[in-house]
C-alpha cells in the first residue's frame, strides 16, 4: 500500500515472500553499516541532506538492517576473513565545501581488505561468532566443531538431593587424587537425583532456598530471583546452558555449590551473611568468602558430573532412536562411561574386554557427516547439505555436553579451568592441608539438619551423665596416674609442651604461652556412624561455637 508502483497487486505471492525473507535474513548487515561512524542506532542518526533521509521509521532500520551489493555475496570464514567495513564519516575532514569531491569521498562507506589476497582467490568475510543453530536458520550452513555451539539444559531441585542413593550400577566419573580427598573419608554428603518428594523437601529447606536465591539467582535482580525460586518450588526447571568450549554457566555452578553444601554450612552461611553485612556497614552485597572444603568439592563434582552425564545419555538415546529410520543398522553407544562420544568398540576388542555392536557417536558422525557432503574452506569445515547440517548441529550439542563433562571429571582440566571459574565467582577452594583453622572446620561440617533440637538436648544430658560416671572408672584412674607422672604431657619423640606440625596446622599456630586454656575430651561409647561434624555440632550446642576448636 505504501509503494504501489513497486509492488503492484498480485506481485507478492507466498513463494516470493519466502524467497525475499530468506534473502533478507541471510544477506543483511546491521543498519549501523549505513549510518555514520559515531551512530549506535537510528535514534542518533542525523542525515546531512535529503538523500540520506530514512524513508521508513528508525526502529525498522534497526531491526531489518541493510543489504550491500557484492559484500553480501561473500562467504563466511571466522578465522581468515580479510574484509573490514568502514562506515560513513560523521563530518567532513577535508575541504570547506561540502560539494567538494574529495570531501564527499571521505563520507562514502567502503569495504577495505586488511590482508593480501592473491588474484583469483576467494575473499571471505565473517558473519560473527555464531552457533550452528543460527548459522543453519539464517545462512544454511553449519560449522564442524563450532566453539560457539551450546545446548540448553534444565535443572530442577530433584537433580541434587542430599542423602539420595546412587543406582546399584553407579560408577563415579570423577577422578580425584589422594592429596585432595582422604580415601578413608566416606562421610561427605552424597547428592544425586531423587524422585522421593519427602526427601527433596527435607533437603531443600527454606534456608537452602534463600541461600540459592542469594548466591546463584540474584544477578538479575531480587524480583526475578524470587520468581525463579517460586518456579523451582513448583517443580519447574532452571534453564541453563553448556558450551562446546567447555565453559560452564556461572548460575549453574553456583546452583550446584548451594545444592551440595552441607546443611550446617547453609545455616552458618546465612547467619554470617547477615552479621557481616551489618558489621561492615557497607550496605552492599559483600558476604565474605564461601568456603568449599574437599568433601564439599567432591560432592559438587560428583553431583554435577552425574547431572551432565544424564543429559548426555538422554540425548544419545533420543538420537539413537531417531536415526534408525534414516541410517540402516544404526546403533549408538548411549553411555557417558568408556569415553562417551569417543567410545571405540575396536579398542575393546584389542584389549580383550567384552564388546557390543554399538558405535560411538564420533565414529558415526565421521562416517555419515564429516566424510559425506562437506565443503572445505581454508582450515575450517562447513556442512552444506541438509543431512550434514542436521548431524553437525547435533554434534555440536553433544560436544558441548561432553566438553563440560570432561571439564568436571578430568582433574587437570578441572583445576586449570573450572576451579579458576569458581574462584572468580568468589568461592575459596580448600585443599586437605588448608583445612587448618577452627573456622574452616566449622564451615566444612557436613551432617544433615534434620535432627530435632530436643534429641540433641537428650544427647547432651546422656553425654554429661556418661562423662560423670566415667570419672572413677579404672581407665580414668590409669590416665590420671599417667598425667601425674608427666608421661601424657610429652609427645613421643619430642620435648615437653611441644606440638606436632599437624597440631600447629589445625590450631593455626596457636601454641604460645598466652593461648587460652583448653579441655581435651575423650568420649567413648559412640556409635560407629558418629562423625567429627556430629561432635562439633553437639558441643557447639553445649558450650557455644566460639568455644569449640
Amino acid at each position: 500500500e505504501r509503494f504501489p508502483a513497486t509492488f503492484p497487486p498480485g506481485l507478492v505471492t507466498f513463494d516470493r515472500w519466502v524467497w525475499a525473507a530468506s534473502i533478507v535474513t541471510s544477506r543483511t548487515l546491521p543498519a549501523t553499516a549505513y549510518f555514520h561512524a559515531t551512530d549506535v542506532n537510528s535514534s542518533t542518526f542525523a542525515p546531512r541532506d535529503s538523500s540520506e533521509e530514512l524513508q521508513s521509521p528508525g526502529p525498522v532500520w534497526d531491526e531489518l538492517g541493510v543489504m550491500i551489493p557484492l559484500l553480501d555475496m561473500l562467504n563466511h570464514e571466522i578465522n581468515n576473513n580479510q574484509v573490514k567495513w568502514e562506515s560513513t564519516a560523521s563530518s567532513t575532514t577535508t575541504g570547506s565545501n561540502n560539494n567538494d569531491s574529495a570531501s564527499q569521498e571521505n563520507h562514502v562507506p567502503r569495504a577495505v581488505l586488511e590482508k593480501k589476497v592473491k588474484k583469483g582467490n576467494e575473499i571471505f568475510t565473517a558473519y560473527g561468532y555464531i552457533d550452528n543453530h543460527r548459522l543453519i536458520c539464517q545462512y544454511g550452513i553449519a560449522q564442524v566443531n563450532n566453539p560457539k555451539d551450546e545446548i540448553r539444559i534444565g535443572w530442577g531441585l530433584a537433580e541434587s538431593v542430599g542423602g539420595a542413593a546412587f543406582p546399584e550400577d553407579f560408577k563415579s566419573l570423577v577422578v580425584t587424587t589422594a592429596e585432595d580427598i582422604d580415601n578413608n573419608d566416606v562421610n561427605y554428603q552424597v547428592c544425586d537425583r531423587s524422585n522421593d518428594p519427602e526427601l527433596v523437601e527435607q533437603w531443600w529447606t527454606e534456608e537452602r532456598m534463600i541461600l540459592l536465591q542469594r548466591e546463584a539467582l540474584s544477578s538479575n535482580g531480587n524480583a526475578e530471583a524470587e520468581a525463579m525460586v517460586a518456579n523451582l518450588k513448583q517443580g519447574r526447571k532452571l534453564i541453563s546452558y553448556v558450551c562446546n568450549d567447555g565453559s560452564l554457566n556461572p548460575v549453574l555452578l553456583s546452583t550446584i555449590v548451594v545444592a551440595t553444601a552441607p546443611p550446617a554450612q547453609v545455616t552458618q552461611r546465612l547467619h554470617a551473611t547477615t552479621e557481616e553485612v551489618v558489621t561492615r556497614g557497607n550496605g552492599g552485597d559483600d558476604r565474605g568468602e564461601f568456603v568449599i572444603c574437599p568433601r564439599h568439592l567432591k560432592s559438587f563434582r560428583t553431583s554435577l558430573a552425574d547431572f551432565l552425564a544424564r543429559k548426555l545419555e538422554k540425548l544419545l538415546k533420543n538420537l539413537d532412536s531417531g536415526l534408525k529410520a534414516h541410517y540402516a543398522n544404526c546403533q549408538l553407544w548411549t553411555k557417558a562411561a568408556n569415553g562417551g562420544l569417543n567410545y571405540d568398540s575396536s579398542a575393546k576388542e584389542t584389549s580383550g574386554e567384552p564388546t557390543n555392536a554399538a558405535t560411538g557417536w564420533c565414529t558415526f558422525y565421521n562416517q555419515n557427516g564429516f566424510e559425506s557432503i562437506m565443503e572445505v574452506e581454508k582450515n575450517a569445515y562447513y556442512a552444506m547439505a541438509p543431512d550434514s547440517c542436521v548431524l553437525t548441529l547435533y554434534d555440536g550439542q553433544l560436544r558441548a555436553l561432553q566438553s563440560s563433562l570432561n571439564a568436571i571429571t578430568n582433574e587437570d582440566i578441572f583445576r586449570s579451568d573450572v576451579a579458576k571459574q569458581l574462584q572468580n565467582l568468589g568461592y575459596r577452594l580448600l585443599s586437605k592441608d588448608d583445612v587448618h583453622s577452627a573456622a574452616d572446620q566449622g564451615k566444612c561440617s557436613g551432617k544433615t539438619e534434620t535432627k530435632a533440637s530436643n534429641s540433641k538436648t537428650n544427647k547432651a544430658d546422656t553425654a554429661e551423665c556418661k562423662l560423670g560416671d566415667e570419672k572413677d572408672s579404672p581407665g580414668r584412674r590409669r590416665r590420671n596416674r599417667k598425667r601425674k607422672n608427666g608421661s601424657a604431657a610429652t609427645p613421643t619423640g619430642g620435648s615437653t609442651g611441644a606440638a606436632s606440625n599437624s597440631d600447629r596446622n589445625i590450631y593455626n599456630n596457636n601454641t604460645g604461652s598466652n593461648k587460652p586454656p583448653a579441655l581435651k575430651l575423650h568420649v567413648g561409647n559412640l556409635a560407629y556412624t558418629t562423625t567429627p561434624s556430629d561432635l562439633y555440632d553437639f558441643f557447639c550446642i553445649l558450650y557455644g561455637k566460639g568455644n569449640i576448636l
